[in-house]
């Protein structure tokens, strides 16, 4: 992740979420192109879980990855590959937490956090 400092990593909220995309057919035959946004942890769309790790790394500069690992429902390694088109991660300070806890902004759906900040789709 670009531009994210330890001190981002210790003291803020990481909410990511990966898109599935999928098309919808209208009772007119118009084809639609949808996306669902899935929390990452979380339960993946049917046969996967996902769980999160923010790994960082200092050597002459700082750096910091969002790994996604994926399991079967049974907790199995789920070894189909995946590879997410839309992925969003939101990068939350502390004090725009505001409203609630940010326990309370982890238990979101995607729609509810772009509500909540008032963010673009």
């Amino acid at each position: 992740m670009q531009n994210v400092s330890p001190a981002d990593v210790n003291n803020h909220l990481f909410l990511a979420y990966y898109g599935r995309e999928f098309t919808v057919t209208t009772s007119s035959g118009l084809v639609l192109n949808k996306t669902q946004w899935l929390p990452v942890p979380g339960r993946g769309h049917r046969s996967f879980n996902t769980s999160s790790v923010i790994e960082t790394a200092s050597t002459s500069s700082f750096s910091a990855d969002y790994i996604v690992t994926l399991y079967n429902l049974d907790g199995s390694d789920h070894t189909t590959q995946r590879t997410f088109q839309k992925f969003k991660i939101f990068v939350v300070p502390p004090s725009l937490s505001g409203k609630g806890s940010r326990s309370d902004l982890s238990k979101m759906s995607y729609e509810e956090v772009v509500a909540y900040f008032g963010l673009p789709e």
